[in-house]
């Protein structure tokens, strides 16, 4: 028993590593809600959105090519220069774009070029954690994406005891440490980068970069809409920060664990699954994150004074809904990144965008608020829609 648990943990580290950046990450939101004046609370909560927003669409997609053109050859990760090429052009335009969306036009402060601070450091972090994560170096993969919330509550200590002057150097700190670390890596650790030129069409990768992008934009949107919607129909700051904290204790966390499955998934993928078997994993996973999110919610109801929140028992039911379906669909996803070509990337992704402001509308015919209860329930629908759309592929493309 002992040794199976030994194995367990030992095959599952980057899992705990991911835990433990949460954890910290978690426990950051609680020291800045109990610490930090409601102004220097919102700008907190802007910026972990923006970092979020950057994580997942700082190289527009093409670190997808990335993971499906990328070869290991021994120690030598072999890429086609044209698609790194792509990757660098997507962050130029990611960090432009972003100068102008974040700097006081999506939220009601002015971070000029700070944003870049940001984005940059980002860019790089999600490009190692890419590329140790394809050559098996699952540990190592997860450190360098989680190293920047472990460092954000010293940091976070720094500035409430005044040793920093502004906020915004929380989060940049944390960020730039993190290069450090990845730094280290690349230089002790044998693998490699290796950019070589082939012989493939250029229009199909171009192609299948565009899809990626929409694809990438659109499960954005939909991850995104909601606090966007929070911080619009809503003149209080403090509702918005209520919002985002109650996402980032109930749904967060689980976010991270259906990333996670995916992540694990890829490399396997492409070395070919079973139809029946994937399906059985996938619904495994999610009842198994079904059963953990019911603990957490019921800790979380014992111990409100420490989170400095109340939690509603409706809560309960659309957010279970959601995690589970969000396991799944994470399953279903990483097949279709790794197998799918680039029309249907871009017809599925483009059906999801349709449905989601159908919803929406609805919601808006029935006079419903966008308050955190009916948020989940139209998160749920969405995804619910865009798991049946990947698992249709899954199931035609799969043999038993």
């Amino acid at each position: 028993m002992i040794n199976k648990l030994c194995f367990f943990l030992k095959d599952n580290l980057s899992l705990l590593i991911m835990f433990f950046g949460a954890g910290l990450l978690f426990i950051s939101n609680i020291v800045a809600k109990s610490s930090l004046a409601e102004e220097d609370f919102y700008i907190w909560n802007v910026l972990l959105t923006i970092s979020t927003l950057s994580f997942s669409f700082c190289l527009l997609g093409s670190e997808q090519l990335f993971v499906r053109q990328g070869k290991l050859k021994g120690e030598f990760y072999d890429i086609e220069l044209v698609v790194c090429n792509l990757m660098v052009v997507s962050c130029v335009l990611f960090t432009v774009l972003s100068y102008f969306l974040f700097s006081g036009y999506l939220f009601d402060i002015k971070l000029d070029f700070y944003v870049v601070l940001i984005t940059l450091p980002v860019s790089l972090i999600v490009f190692f954690y890419h590329f140790y994560r394809m050559v098996g170096l699952f540990n190592i993969s997860q450190l360098i994406n989680n190293i920047w919330k472990m460092l954000l509550i010293p940091f976070l200590y720094l500035y409430i005891h005044e040793y920093l002057l502004a906020l915004n150097v929380v989060l940049f700190a944390s960020l730039a440490l993190s290069l450090l670390v990845i730094s280290y890596f690349y230089f002790r650790l044998p693998f490699k980068i290796r950019f070589i030129k082939r012989d493939k069409s250029k229009k199909k990768l171009f192609l299948l970069f565009l899809s990626y992008s929409f694809s990438l934009l659109v499960i954005t949107f939909i991850s995104m809409y909601d606090r966007l919607v929070v911080d619009y129909m809503n003149i209080d700051k403090t509702i918005f920060s209520n919002y985002v904290y109650l996402f980032t204790l109930l749904i967060f966390p689980f976010n991270l664990i259906a990333t996670y499955f995916g992540f694990k998934e890829a490399k396997q993928i492409k070395h070919g699954v079973n139809r029946n078997a994937y399906i059985r994993k996938s619904l495994l996973y999610s009842l198994i994150v079904l059963f953990l999110f019911v603990i957490w919610f019921i800790l979380l109801s014992i111990f409100e004074a420490v989170i400095n929140f109340e939690l509603q028992v409706k809560y309960i039911v659309p957010v279970a809904f959601l995690v589970f379906i969000k396991v799944f669909y994470s399953m279903q996803s990483a097949f279709v990144g790794i197998k799918a070509q680039a029309g249907f990337i871009f017809y599925s992704n483009l059906a999801s965008l349709v449905m989601l402001f159908a919803f929406l509308a609805f919601f808006v015919f029935l006079d419903m608020e966008f308050v955190f209860y009916n948020l989940v329930w139209l998160s749920f629908l969405v995804y619910l829609s865009r798991a049946a759309i990947y698992f249709t592929f899954l199931w035609r493309t799969l043999d038993d």
